[in-house]
């Protein structure tokens, strides 16, 4: 017996017979490792009585999507998995501005949900003005289902307009986890020429200026904000999502931890948690990025701040351990390190190591976040090639880039790897997290994207 019957066998007894179930919905009596609940085989039985056609049997053919090795051959949903290099003619998308020289996609995102429809968001910035010379403001789309076919962005489900021409290419955004409570995540744009943080919360539609926001996180002191954003999640346990900003500076405080929730308007000045270095690491610039994941598999968010300037343009990556609260010195006058945990620095002088950096995936599942870090002036005879490094191991100490777990650089003078990192994705569906690796100097300038679909080893 598998604790389940067929309702059409039923019968009336005022004591339950030997050999029956009072639960309905077997759709294999005949067999006790057929019923509802049952572990799905690669076979051509429906065990959990729940597929209306089994899918999944030797020789099946694939379906993109659907995260299942259909044809049982061991090497997941290949289906829809890119291997070799694609040309980005052949994209299934094609998203484009309307107006001459917008730069439309300077910065992306790829996350959340803001209508909470169930489809993940896709954000796009274009700050235009900046190397086009025309006064034609920034911009910041976003689609909440996803395009499916080319398109004009200024279709977008909301289109942000920045009349103000505060956007710049320093400034991060995203749609994060749910900062109010209302069940929808919210878009979050950092004006970097203004020094104001933007929140929108979701759902968003329509067109609306950028400053027309629900909240809004202001600096009154001296710097910037509005360069790093991380979602880290729950910092302090209380169940509320948390939000870190990054205000890259010559010095001074240069990170911002607020606890959520965040309702109403901030400054820096209301942060739970402040992190700076020493005036012997002015021009760090200490949060130019930033990102959130537990590295240290203790079950509470760290932080991973970038500081490219640091150390002689070497460039590092400062770690805090969470929980944070005060304000914390991340390495003291003898640039010793106080309250980060960990440092990794640049192998040489102008490799700006820190200009990006991702902690959302788990490339070895160790249940551990890993560390991405973009150094995309790292080279050998100053020319560019550019690094991105790998650090799947928890770490403490100040450490060398060079002994990352993994590496991925320039084949070419001025390729510029790491300039955009991403990870966190299982674009192959066989339960490891991918990266996703930006060189924008790739092919003449044209660019390219390289995206690594395995764990990988040592070794670069």
């Amino acid at each position: 017996m598998d604790g389940y019957g067929v309702a059409e066998e039923a019968v009336e007894a005022c004591l339950q017979p030997l050999a029956t179930s009072a639960v309905a919905g077997d759709c294999d009596d005949d067999d006790r490792a057929v019923h509802p609940g049952a572990e799905e085989h690669c076979d051509d039985r429906d065990e959990d009585c729940d597929d209306d056609d089994a899918s999944s049997f030797p020789g099946a053919e694939e379906i993109c999507g659907d995260r299942a090795d259909n044809d049982c051959a061991g090497d997941g949903d290949t289906a829809c998995r890119l291997v070799g290099e694609v040309d980005l003619a052949d994209a299934a998308a094609k998203l484009l501005g309307d107006r001459a020289g917008e730069l439309s996609g300077t910065r992306t995102w790829i996350g959340g949900d803001s209508n909470a429809d169930g489809t993940v968001d896709l954000a796009v910035m274009a700050t235009g003005q900046f190397c086009t010379g025309k006064d034609i403001g920034a911009r910041v789309y976003l689609l909440t289902e996803g395009p499916h076919s080319d398109a004009d962005l200024t279709d977008a489900d909301a289109v942000l307009y920045d009349e103000d021409r505060s956007l710049s290419f320093c400034s991060a955004f995203g749609v994060v986890p749910d900062l109010d409570g209302d069940g929808n995540d919210d878009l979050v744009v950092g004006a970097t020429l203004n020094n104001t943080v933007y929140v929108h919360f979701g759902p968003i539609s329509g067109p609306r200026d950028l400053d027309d926001s629900d909240l809004d996180i202001t600096r009154p002191t001296i710097g910037s904000l509005g360069g790093g954003l991380a979602a880290p999640g729950d910092m302090d346990g209380d169940c509320w999502n948390d939000i870190l900003l990054g205000g890259p500076g010559r010095s001074g405080k240069q990170a911002f931890l607020f606890l959520g929730p965040v309702t109403a308007d901030r400054t820096t000045d209301d942060a739970a948690a402040t992190m700076s270095l020493s005036s012997r690491q002015n021009y760090s610039y200490l949060g130019l990025c930033a990102c959130g994941g537990d590295v240290n598999g203790d079950g509470l968010p760290d932080v991973a701040l970038g500081a490219p300037g640091s150390g002689m343009d070497h460039g590092a990556v400062y770690v805090v351990h969470g929980p944070l609260t005060g304000d914390l010195l991340l390495a003291d006058e003898g640039d010793q390190l106080d309250a980060a945990a960990a440092r990794f620095e640049g192998e040489q002088s102008q490799d700006a190591a820190g200009n990006s950096v991702d902690c959302s995936g788990d490339v070895n599942a160790d249940g551990r976040a890993d560390i991405l870090i973009g150094a995309h002036h790292n080279n050998s005879d100053e020319d560019s090639h550019g690094t991105a490094y790998l650090i799947t191991s928890p770490t403490t100490g100040t450490v060398s880039l060079a002994l990352a777990d993994w590496s991925l650089s320039g084949a070419s003078a001025g390729d510029s790897v790491g300039s955009t990192l991403s990870s966190g994705s299982d674009l192959d569906a066989d339960g490891l997290s991918d990266i996703a690796v930006g060189a924008f100097g790739v092919g003449e300038d044209v660019g390219a994207r390289s995206t690594c679909s395995t764990a990988p080893s040592r070794g670069t």
